[in-house]
């Protein structure tokens, strides 16, 4: 019960830490608003960007909604940090540890057993398609998380665009492998603006007291 408890007072000072809103958010409250200047909260790069984002380079089919995920598991054959075949089994190595973990949804710590989420926990079923398969992370504040890919195979962000361009070095086990993945042959400049469009997706800092790390209490006088 501790643990349990201890984990949601972590879970709830991380949800007061979330930021401001971003450049992207920004112009779409003003452009809902009729503000003729909407288009000034991002920069000529960062809109190129994002007309490729939502067009040629179908970021969106994975990224949307307000977290830019559509969070679902996905193979996209990225290679091992160092080449070779993959050996990280990913969602399929964990599933049965989820389903049967007494912290999950509909465990009997969990604030809401028969919600939505705690059906979703007490039917996972694992198969070998799962094989390799991670959750689509969101892009919101993506700027500073690298690096990228879920053993950060990607530096920079110009770097996992240039994967998803190309499909170079990628991987993909027999059937294990993402039917919706195509490559994007975008040209060096449309990398560059779409990376900037990733960029306007960075918010403004939490408040303080949010943003700064707790105050160590005094040490106690001496007796």
């Amino acid at each position: 019960a501790a643990c349990a408890k201890a984990g949601k007072a972590s879970a709830a000072y991380e949800r007061r830490r979330g930021g401001g809103p971003a450049a992207y958010d920004r112009g779409w409250t003003r452009r809902a608003a009729g503000d003729p200047g909407a288009d000034g909260e991002l920069t000529d790069a960062q809109r190129r960007g994002l007309v490729l984002f939502f067009g040629k380079a179908n970021c969106h089919q994975c990224h949307h909604g307000a977290l830019f995920s559509d969070g679902e598991f996905h193979n996209i054959g990225i290679p091992p940090r160092g080449g070779g075949r993959p050996t990280d089994p990913g969602r399929y190595a964990v599933v049965d540890r989820v389903r049967n973990d007494p912290f999950n949804a509909a465990g009997p710590h969990s604030d809401d057993p028969a919600g939505a989420q705690a059906r979703i926990s007490a039917s996972l079923v694992n198969s070998p398609e799962r094989w390799g398969e991670f959750r689509t992370p969101s892009l919101r504040n993506a700027a500073e998380t690298g690096p990228y890919m879920h053993a950060g195979q990607a530096q920079t962000l110009e770097d996992v665009i240039h994967f998803y361009s190309t499909l170079e070095g990628a991987t993909q086990l027999d059937h294990h492998r993402e039917l919706v993945l195509r490559k994007l042959d975008l040209t060096g400049p449309e990398i560059t603006d779409l990376a900037a469009f990733l960029r306007s997706l960075t918010g403004t800092p939490p408040p303080d007291p949010w943003g700064s790390p707790p105050k160590r209490n005094a040490a106690p006088a001496s007796r």
